[in-house]
């Protein structure tokens, strides 16, 4: 987890003036955005195309090339025996410039990791600013008159930007990309996002600024076709493997956040049965809100590995908790803010255990549940045995009706689009129109799951950088998810069952009561007592409805909600999305001292 900011100066312009100021960011600054860390990585880029850094990054260079950032490439021995010598060592940053000397731009397709760089050739006189597929790392940028200042984090540009100066597009952005937002459009009009799998390129000589995607999932469309079921389990596995190994650390101590579902215990098992881990299980536990825990899925677990749980009791931990100083302000609304004080007490947890890497299972959901959906694939491949299969298995312990079923999951999917309303995005025309492109309806399921992914940033740059502890999540892993996205819907998803690939790839590594396990345990008694706990506080906020001034809800719908969802009546799905901008418009409040319009 690494902070950087540059500079980048068109047209000969003088930077001399500018040099302390860039060269040297006041630590106290940092202190106020949690950072804990005495280095702090800051880079200059200057007229006559020299870097200058600081003690604490490592600016690398080769021939006319130049790089800094944030970057772990997973893929660098692949990427050696092709291009490089395979008889040499080379950094993460040495591959880069060596691939980019040889391919240029066509270079950051074929980066599988994660990274966000600024990258200078000297000779072409242009820069790059790059971040990965997945979106892991973040990059931001700022032109001001004839210079351009890049930062990993939008709290390095405060000193070149007028906080006050809100783009309210924004906020209607964050409900159209359901808190997930990944354009180029922040908070600020005068501070832009670079998206995941996007690069900037600055042309010096004529200033000129290009913004450019270098990768889409459905660019990597090419079907897997095995002979047999098992063929496919042992390649998700293999894939499994080395997106664990990727994120875990030989020379230090590692752990995983660890629950009782599927997800968190796969990693943990994959990493027990790497050569030489040093592993923590780390696990939330409740002993009053019993209904939270998950000691009896956990248990069996450690007992199967001869492992040594690390116990967080989170009765406590409540949602809200001490609002409105239950969590740090941001820069940007984070949906996941809310469970600041869970996340930070395992996270802490682990870190005073003596771990300086955190694994999870965050986004297990998202690309191996599979869909219901994916039974439209089978109708039109014409694979109608299969499709009458998986519809019995479906509709065996349900209450609906095999007609209903086979309708609403096999065949309205391939003539309506109402299948997509449970991912919220019939407002979002960019994303229609990605849709558009991706023929499968098993393959626009897995696109959608990766653009509602962004939400596990706030945990990495927030949090972590708060706790100073890297957190790592391998069901990112780019392989793996254009593995699943090229595999028929059904191997994800099948005989009624979700995460087949786990359940069957991973068999040995679980106990039968997590392989066999089909619910899950969720945290809702920790928000209901938080809100009971901090009703008077967090109504006094709700109820200023800062939201309807943005035109996104009108007051007196706003109060109405709010006083259904107390009640526990069913109220809008975006609610928690109104709660998130609701909060942050209150603290950007108290933050600036200014009065919101």
């Amino acid at each position: 987890m690494k902070l950087f900011r540059g500079i980048f100066c068109l047209n000969g312009f003088n930077t001399k003036s500018m040099q302390n100021d860039i060269s040297i960011f006041e630590k106290e600054n940092y202190t106020k955005n949690h950072i804990t860390s005495e280095k702090v990585d800051i880079l200059s880029i200057y007229s006559n195309s020299s870097l200058v850094d600081n003690d604490y990054f490592e600016i690398n260079t080769y021939k006319s090339l130049k790089v800094i950032g944030d970057i772990r490439i997973d893929n660098r021995s692949d990427l050696i025996n092709e291009y490089l010598n395979p008889n040499k060592i080379y950094t993460d940053e040495k591959v880069l410039l060596g691939i980019f000397g040889i391919l240029g731009k066509d270079s950051f397709s074929k980066l599988i990791g994660e990274f966000a760089f600024i990258l200078w050739d000297e000779v072409s006189n242009e820069l790059y600013a790059v971040r990965d597929q997945i979106g892991v790392k973040s990059l931001f940028w700022i032109k001001q008159d004839k210079y351009i200042v890049f930062a990993s984090d939008i709290f390095l540009l405060q000193a070149y930007f007028n906080q006050n100066n809100i783009n309210k597009d924004y906020f209607k952005e964050f409900l159209i990309w359901n808190g997930n937002i990944d354009t180029s459009i922040t908070p600020y009009k005068e501070v832009n996002r670079i998206p995941s799998s996007t690069y900037v390129k600055v042309n010096k000589d004529n200033g000129d600024i290009r913004e450019c995607e270098y990768w889409n999932l459905f660019d990597s469309e090419k079907e897997i076709k095995y002979a047999s079921l098992k063929d496919y389990d042992e390649h998700f596995v293999s894939l499994i493997y080395k997106a664990v190994e990727a994120r875990t650390s030989k020379s230090k101590i590692n752990s995983v956040m660890l629950s009782g579902g599927l997800d968190s215990t796969s990693i943990f098992s994959v990493v027990k049965r790497l050569e030489n881990p040093n592993i923590l299980p780390v696990c939330g536990v409740f002993d009053e809100l019993t209904e939270c825990d998950e000691r009896e899925y956990i248990d069996p677990l450690m007992a199967m590995y001869n492992a040594d749980p690390i116990y967080e009791v989170s009765d406590e931990h409540l949602t809200f908790k001490n609002f409105p100083n239950d969590s740090p302000w941001t820069y940007e609304p984070n949906v996941n803010s809310a469970t600041y004080l869970f996340t930070k007490s395992i996270l802490q947890k682990a870190k005073d255990s003596g771990a300086s890497n955190i694994l999870t299972g965050y986004a297990g959901d998202h690309f191996l549940t599979g869909a219901m959906v994916s039974l439209s694939d089978l109708v039109k491949r014409m694979k109608y045995q299969t499709f009458f299969r998986e519809l019995f298995s479906l509709t065996k312990d349900s209450r609906t009706s095999i007609f209903q079923t086979g309708w609403k999951y096999g065949i309205s999917p391939l003539v309506s689009s109402n299948w997509l309303k449970e991912f919220g995005v019939e407002q979002n025309a960019f994303l229609l129109n990605q849709l558009t492109k991706i023929k499968k309806i098993n393959q626009k399921e897995i696109f959608l799951q990766l653009n509602g992914t962004k939400s596990h940033i706030y945990a990495d740059r927030e949090i972590g950088r708060d706790v100073n502890i890297n957190c790592n999540h391998p069901f990112l892993d780019r392989r793996l998810i254009e593995f699943l996205y090229n595999v028929p819907g059904e191997y994800r998803w099948g005989n009624g069952q979700s995460k087949m690939f786990v359940r069957r790839g991973l068999q040995s590594h679980l106990p039968k009561n997590i392989i066999e396990r089909f619910d899950k345990t969720g945290h809702l008694p920790l928000t209901y007592r938080g809100l009971r706990d901090n009703w008077k506080e967090l109504y006094d906020c709700f109820s200023q409805c800062k939201i309807a001034e943005l035109g996104l809800i009108e007051k007196s719908d706003w109060l109405e909600t709010l006083d259904n969802w107390r009640q526990g009546k069913r109220v809008r799905e975006d609610i928690w999305l109104l709660l998130t901008l609701e909060i942050w418009l209150y603290k950007f409040e108290k933050k600036f001292d200014l009065v919101f319009s």
